[in-house]
């Protein structure tokens, strides 16, 4: 038997626990989001269940299609804009066409903006 051979074992094992204990915190489902955009998390707690499209509206008008959110799900959903502007509205389209909005909120940069679609409630604050 080799020297030491019996710590080798030992050093793989551990790092499995190390990497198993770190990605327990974050599902596959939640993207890292980078430094230079903003986490809208939608939490789609409907009734009756209806998958979801997300968008955001700015002031100005423009839109941007975020994602889809299964019936059920929450799931981390990123926005990029090359300059913030000071007002936005999240609009959730259920399948039958049916609406839900947000309140106007403002936003910046490095934020996290939590939606509960079911009480309509918007959280923002920082990652």
């Amino acid at each position: 038997m080799r020297r030491g051979h019996r710590r080798s074992g030992l050093l793989p094992a551990a790092i499995l626990l190390l990497v198993a204990g770190c990605a327990a915190g974050r599902s596959a489902a939640d993207p890292v989001v980078p430094e230079d955009a903003v986490e809208v998390r939608v939490r789609n707690n409907l009734t009756p269940r209806t998958l979801v499209t997300v968008r955001i509206f700015s002031r100005s008008g423009a839109r941007t299609f975020l994602g889809a959110v299964a019936p059920g799900d929450t799931k981390s959903l990123t926005f990029r804009e090359a300059m913030f502007e000071s007002r936005y509205q999240l609009v959730a389209t259920g399948e039958d066409g049916q609406e839900i909005r947000s309140r106007d909120f403002d936003m910046y940069l490095g934020a996290r903006v939590v939606w509960t679609l079911k009480t309509n409630v918007l959280d923002i604050g920082p990652r």
